[in-house]
């Protein structure tokens, strides 16, 4: 399986979720310097340990909450398309 269509899902999650679609926003300073601040509630992916696991932002310093733990792009993949399956049934259900 390509990452492409792993990371194709993720950035559907964040479009389902009205969550922001980059992981940073940048702002320049008076001084010239760049300030890089984390969009929170941004869904990525993360890697380590020769796998990767799904991950949202949790505050503004880049903190992060994870969710199932690591895991085969096969097997992140099929939680994020259950997550998105979730939350159009929620959507259906609630009109």
């Amino acid at each position: 399986m390509k990452r492409t269509t792993l990371d194709a899902a993720v950035q559907r999650l964040n479009i389902l979720t009205h969550s922001p679609v980059t992981p940073w926003t940048s702002q320049e300073l008076p001084d010239g310097s760049t300030r890089f601040t984390s969009n929170v509630g941004h869904w990525h992916l993360d890697f380590a340990y020769g796998q990767q696991q799904l991950a949202r932002m949790h505050n503004t310093a880049g903190g992060v909450e994870t969710f199932g733990g690591f895991g085969t792009k096969r097997e992140i993949l099929a939680r994020v398309l259950a997550m998105i399956d979730g939350f159009r049934l929620a959507q259906e259900v609630a009109q």
